[in-house]
């Protein structure tokens, strides 16, 4: 009996620990909007981030967003990786994912540059952030896909339609397409390219989270956020699921054997 008893407390041990990242995960979902920050590539890709009113207004602004992103995500915490600062036309950000690049940062919201960092937000809106590479010329131009995220299945083809942030003679912001880019996947660069209309057609051959990015021989692209869920092939979790199953049946056996080899001494 205390054999039976020593492997079902060993049993809910190593379950406790394989669920602590499913907790997580959960934790991190409940989340009010999204968050992707990128350099010369992404951090943080749409993630979803729960966001409190600190600031105690009854909104949550872009700053807000971008400092929780760095509560939950960033390793060490906002106190490691986020920084602003109030100057004279208002707050200003200093330092992103760790990086502290002087004034060369950049934030949108849905695919629009943010008025400012105080920019109040709503439920499900897309925060994307990310320093500058040229920091010189601020040459980088904010690009996006039409899809920020979905799912398909193993082999699925999908047109995306990929888009560049400019200004016309007013300097009002403008959205226009951006040819001649390869697409890149997980940070590798493929054969996929954007035509005249900046369409491109690409299939996902690997299973799990894909990444969707873009590269220009004639343009420095801000890395568009696409996250892509591909249906098929093993994903972290699900290889946790797996092992839990196998200790489940493992720990059941060992008690059956237990058991059968107790009654088989008391027939004797």
């Amino acid at each position: 009996m205390k054999k039976i008893i020593a492997i079902l407390m060993i049993l809910v041990m190593v379950s406790s620990v394989l669920m602590i990242p499913a907790f997580a995960k959960t934790q991190y979902e409940e989340s009010s909007v999204y968050v992707s920050i990128t350099d010369h590539e992404n951090k943080l890709a749409y993630a979803k981030v729960k966001v409190f009113d600190y600031g105690e207004d009854g909104e949550f602004s872009v700053n807000e967003a971008l400092y929780y992103a760095h509560v939950w995500y960033y390793e060490g915490g906002a106190s490691a990786g986020y920084k602003t600062k109030r100057t004279e036309y208002g707050r200003t950000l200093t330092k992103l994912w760790g990086n502290e690049n002087g004034t060369g940062f950049g934030y949108y919201v849905n695919d629009e540059p943010a008025t400012s960092m105080e920019m109040s937000l709503k439920e499900g809106d897309h925060v994307h952030a990310f320093v500058y590479t040229d920091t010189e010329n601020f040459s980088d131009t904010y690009s996006y896909f039409d899809k920020t995220y979905f799912q398909v299945k193993k082999d699925e083809s999908v047109t995306l339609t990929l888009k560049a942030v400019t200004y016309d003679e007013n300097w009002n912001p403008i959205s226009v397409p951006v040819r001649d880019a390869y697409v890149t996947l997980n940070g590798e660069k493929t054969d996929f390219r954007t035509d005249e209309e900046g369409k491109v057609t690409v299939t996902f051959e690997k299973g799990g989270k894909t990444l969707v990015g873009a590269v220009s021989d004639s343009m420095t692209l801000v890395q568009p956020s696409c996250l892509v869920r591909v249906e098929g092939g093993f994903t972290l979790f699900g290889l946790l699921i797996l092992l839990l199953a196998l200790l489940v049946a493992f720990a059941c056996f060992g008690a059956w054997f237990i058991i059968a080899g107790k009654k088989k001494k008391l027939k004797k």
